[in-house]
């Protein structure tokens, strides 16, 4: 499968997230969390300074941060998407599930609790 957008969705600090789209600097990699963290600024910082650029491309020029409702990306998914929910919360393992079936996506979810 072709995917062109990576989904770092309830991303908490973004780790995972800045890990994917330094991995993948092609890809799209939008972290979407409830609460923006100064945390993931810090370890964006780190690898755009210290980071092996792609092509010429800054690192993780790539990379975009929401503070949102992970919900809010469902009208832009696609089949060439892929959504990731690493230690996702309570009802959002489900929900990321259920938007990615929905739109026919790959996904890779790993809860820490459910209710």
């Amino acid at each position: 499968e072709n995917i062109d957008t990576i989904y770092d969705l309830a991303c908490g600090h973004g780790l995972v997230g800045i890990l994917l789209a330094y991995r993948f600097p092609t890809k799209k990699v939008v972290c979407v969390d409830l609460e923006e963290r100064e945390s993931f600024h810090a370890f964006k910082a780190a690898f755009t300074e210290l980071g092996e650029s792609y092509r010429g491309a800054i690192p993780l020029s790539n990379l975009e941060y929401r503070g949102a409702n992970l919900l809010t990306v469902e009208s832009e998914l696609t089949e060439s998407s892929f959504l990731v929910a690493l230690h996702a919360c309570n009802e959002a393992n489900k929900e990321v599930v259920d938007m990615a079936r929905g739109a026919n996506a790959a996904w890779a979810v790993m809860p820490c609790c459910i209710r």
